[in-house]
């Protein structure tokens, strides 16, 4: 066989399914043979060979042209070290480091450069040739990066030691005077709320178990700082295995481990959780509710799950548009203000009728009073718990299934007017709405129907047990629950309340608790920042949280002095009108403020 025949089988004979596809359709439209003759050149069927060649058409009718060939793919444009090392360079040859030592000193500090990169950057800097170095100098420099004293490398990128110490609230001396840097200072603000809510005393009330070495107030703060810091549990506790200033928020020498969080969450029962959930929303609704609520948003949310499903029921997970394992989670939110106050998990599908008349129960056992409005959907009551709730003379908001042949029939009613009311994407949304008394299985006596029909879209149904307020009002009323969906979208996105199945196999309960409580700080926080109050947890977590600084601990205070920042002067003004707090589980030593 000659060599150009060998090569001409190259193309006639191909090895992949793209090119296949690809020789197929240059023989029909290039070489002119028709789709059946081309489809049994190169193995296709009649069938197959008219559906690529219709998918061709239609792809390059959309001018969607097929790639039949790999592309080239290129390297990065710049080199992604630089910038991140460029200013050491040149603060280490300002102290009179040769290249080779500016090296040894950055990878000491865990940064893999090269000499050639440390040269460039000097080259580039013009900073290429330095004066002779005295004998002296040299030792100096050299016993610097050997003892980690580097000059703005000592302490920030210092390496952590191999084994971290165990966590044990003994170990931690309040009488040795210690500096301990911190990136994310700013979660010391949340102390004095803590403080004042009575954090570590709801924690005994609620009976939660602790030990000699871990006490259990420092087991909650530890699962609540989790929360605070935006950490999705996929062993990103382990960060702080030796980060003694993230302890010391706990009242520990070090957070514990990730096994011993673990296996702390299962400690915890349902009773450990309610009982604390009520204290605290006891205790946080005069700093976060003081004009009081009477009005309250309810939602369900399910939660996907991704590990072993033997004893999860299958919910619909709207994010993934079908039905999964998943668990049900409940929660419960003020309208007035943003005031997360109650929250379940782990809900089986009997018992999510009863969710309303449930929180009634525990709102009145609370403050002493039912709440007068309640706004949920149809996924979370029946006609019969919307009679009990009539009986108790709690004014409801929900919304009514549908069907075709209803919806049909409201269409020919008469009757309909229109109106203006202000929605979450629409201040003033123009709509037509029936205002209907109708009879309900279930519910003793006539119940207010009010149907919505909003331009391109479908009829929404609204069920009311209040009989003489406007209908206009009525419907405005219950738009005011997008409140809690987007609540709810701030768990799921800043809190990462959706990543259950993580190396860290928190409780699902305690983990939903847990995101209830640092929401309640989000919103304090929100509130003592001028300025703040309508910013979410995630803009508060990058503008204040996150600030760095350095926790100074001694036997007379402990201070927290924040690195220098543009959000600083709203900080300030805040925390400096107010007086020190002493923290219980700091010995209780003052909590001081301090900026550079």
């Amino acid at each position: 066989m000659s060599k150009k025949n060998v090569f001409a089988r190259f193309f006639s004979e191909p090895n992949s399914a793209k090119q296949n596809q690809y020789e197929f359709l240059r023989a029909h439209f290039l070489d002119g043979k028709t789709i059946i003759k081309a489809g049994e050149k190169f193995g296709y069927t009649s069938g197959a060979s008219y559906s690529l060649i219709n998918q061709f058409k239609v792809d390059m009718e959309q001018n969607n042209r097929p790639e039949y060939f790999l592309k080239p793919t290129t390297g990065p444009k710049a080199d992604r070290k630089k910038k991140d090392i460029r200013h050491h360079v040149i603060r280490l040859r300002a102290c009179d480091y040769a290249s080779t030592d500016i090296r040894r000193a950055l990878r000491a500090s865990g940064y893999a450069v090269s000499l050639s990169l440390v040269e460039q950057i000097l080259q580039e800097e013009e900073l290429g040739t330095m004066a002779r170095r005295t004998a002296e100098l040299r030792e100096k420099i050299r016993l610097e990066i050997e003892n980690r004293k580097v000059p703005g490398l000592d302490t920030s990128f210092a390496k952590a030691p191999l084994r971290p110490e165990k966590a044990n609230v003994e170990v931690l001396g309040f009488q040795h005077p210690r500096n301990m840097p911190c990136q994310s200072a700013g979660v010391f603000m949340f102390l004095p709320f803590l403080n004042a809510v009575g954090f570590d005393q709801l924690i005994g009330q609620a009976q939660w178990p602790g030990t000699k070495m871990i006490p259990a107030c420092s087991y909650g703060l530890t699962s609540l700082l989790l929360k605070l810091l935006a950490r999705e549990r996929k062993s990103h506790i382990d960060e702080w295995s030796c980060d003694s200033a993230m302890g010391l928020f706990a009242g520990l020498n070090v957070p514990p481990k990730k096994q011993a969080t673990t296996d702390y969450s299962y400690r915890l029962s349902s009773r450990h959780l309610e009982n604390f959930m009520g204290g605290w929303a006891k205790a946080a609704y005069p700093y976060l509710c003081p004009d009081g609520a009477n009005e309250f948003a309810l939602d369900a949310h399910t939660i996907a799950y991704r590990g072993r499903d033997d004893l999860l029921q299958t919910h619909y997970v709207p994010t993934q548009g079908k039905k999964k394992p998943a668990i049900i989670s409940f929660f419960a939110r003020t309208i007035n203000l943003p005031f997360l106050c109650y929250a379940l998990a782990d809900l089986r599908k009997d018992e999510l009728s009863g969710l309303p008349l449930r929180f009634a129960d525990y709102w009145n056992n609370l403050v002493g009073k039912q709440p007068e409005w309640l706004y949920f959907d149809s996924r979370t009551t029946t006609y019969e718990e919307l009679g009990k709730l009539n009986e108790r003379n709690i004014y409801f908001i929900t919304v009514r299934r549908k069907g075709n042949k209803m919806l049909e029939k409201l269409a020919c009613a008469k009757g309909w007017k229109s109106t203006t009311i202000a929605t979450a994407q629409y201040p003033h949304a123009k709509i037509k709405y029936l205002d209907q008394l109708i009879e309900l299985t279930g519910y003793k006596g006539p119940v207010r129907q009010i149907t919505q029909q909003r331009p391109n879209k479908t009829m929404s149904l609204f069920l009311t047990n209040n009989l003489k307020d406007p209908a206009r009002q009525i419907l405005a009323r219950y738009h005011q629950r997008n409140y809690i969906e987007n609540e709810i979208g701030v768990n799921v996105n800043f809190f990462h309340m959706d990543c259950l199945c993580s190396e860290v196999a928190l409780n699902v309960s305690l983990d939903v608790l847990m995101t209830l409580v640092a929401n309640g700080c989000y919103r304090w926080l929100s509130k003592k920042m001028k300025g703040c109050e309508k910013l979410e947890p995630k803009k508060l977590y990058r503008m204040l949280v996150n600030t760095p600084g350095t926790i100074s601990m001694d036997d007379s205070c402990i201070r927290v002095c924040f690195e220098r920042r543009s959000h600083n002067p709203i900080m300030r003004q805040a925390l400096e009108q107010d007086e020190p707090s002493k923290i219980p589980w700091m010995n209780n030593l003052p909590l001081i403020f301090s900026f550079k």
